[in-house]
């Protein structure tokens, strides 16, 4: 039997129809990477008088993931998709699948959990009900779009087979070149007035859910898991330019700013008019304007943004609308 190689580790994922029963998964990713560790928590107990622990016992048993990629508009919605809520894709433009996410404030959501299996012909292992509970989308002219994050999942299950003949997911990668970021000062406006010297853009949400453990011998891992306060932030790392500097202006008064991050492809996913694409929407409020910096020689600032509630956003109580359009008819 050959040696286990990392370099030959594919991952395959499945969407579940109820949380924590496993199914196929019969997707194979090709950008977006979920790597599965086992968690054992173990106890200790070392009785008085010893040098020594008389037991050690395990406690929680469940697995953490940890999600790396390159963006792409089709894979992208299993990470929204898990994070944000579960949505169902529309037809646009003939041929075209739109994914609107527009995470509610003030109300739980149902996400999507998914079965992955991590491995190759030699030795794998999958993990039931995964949890998605952070990502991080980074934009800038060396990489394009770069995808990362965090969740956890049920107990690590060892030496599985993978599942047969996975169905590859249409490619479809966001380059460097298909990226622009604007801010304007209404959600009218939005979209409109394009930051000409953006050389980093960060949008991050953390923490959206958590596991439950109640006390149950039937349960082998955690039973469920439930929405958190996630933390929302934003970065831009701007020229200190006049439109660099109009986001300490906006501090100063306490001004809600509208931001886009688009990614947009020359590549129609529709027929005529629908490309591939990855938008996102916001409303926020300027939280960090910190000292000026250098970027080749370039002045710049960092621009911290933190996305708020307003009225004027498209859908009331959301506070994003994220919108992905691509070939993907369902996860």
């Amino acid at each position: 039997m050959p040696e286990l190689s990392t370099v030959s580790r594919s991952v395959q994922i499945g969407k579940e129809t109820t949380p924590g029963t496993g199914v196929a998964a019969g997707k194979l990713l090709q950008y977006i990477g979920f790597k599965l560790d086992p968690n054992l928590e173990m106890n200790t107990f070392t009785p008085m008088g010893s040098k020594t622990p008389s037991a050690v016992t395990p406690g929680k048993d469940w697995s953490t993931i940890t999600i790396d990629g390159a963006g792409s508009y089709s894979e992208v919605v299993y990470v929204l998709s898990g994070l944000l809520k579960d949505v169902t894709a529309t037809t646009v433009d003939t041929t075209g699948k739109q994914w609107l996410y527009e995470p509610l404030n003030r109300s739980e959501e149902t996400h999507a959990r998914y079965t992955v299996e991590e491995g190759s012909s030699v030795r794998a292992g999958k993990a039931t009900y995964v949890v998605i509970t952070d990502a991080t989308f980074t934009y800038n002219r060396t990489d394009g779009l770069s995808i990362s994050g965090s969740g956890f999942a049920q107990n690590y299950q060892a030496n599985i087979t993978l599942t047969a003949t996975p169905t590859v997911i249409e490619e479809a990668i966001v380059l460097p070149t298909h990226l622009n970021i604007y801010s304007n000062d209404s959600f009218a406006s939005i979209g409109t007035t394009k930051l000409t010297r953006d050389f980093n853009a960060e949008f991050a949400i953390g923490g959206y859910s958590g596991p439950v453990w109640p006390i149950n011998s039937a349960s082998a891992s955690y039973a469920s898991d439930v929405d958190l306060a996630p933390t929302i932030s934003c970065k831009l790392r701007c020229s200190a330019d006049s439109q660099g500097e109009a986001f300490l202006t906006a501090a100063r008064a306490g001004a809600t700013k509208f931001i886009r991050l688009e990614a947009k492809s020359t590549v129609l996913a529709g027929s005529s008019t629908a490309f591939y694409s990855l938008t996102i929407d916001f409303a926020a409020k300027v939280n960090e304007y910190p000292g000026y910096d250098d970027e080749d020689g370039l002045k710049v600032v960092e621009v911290g943004l933190t996305p708020v509630y307003d009225s004027t956003f498209s859908a009331p109580g959301a506070f994003a609308r994220i919108t992905a359009v691509n070939k993907t008819a369902a996860l």
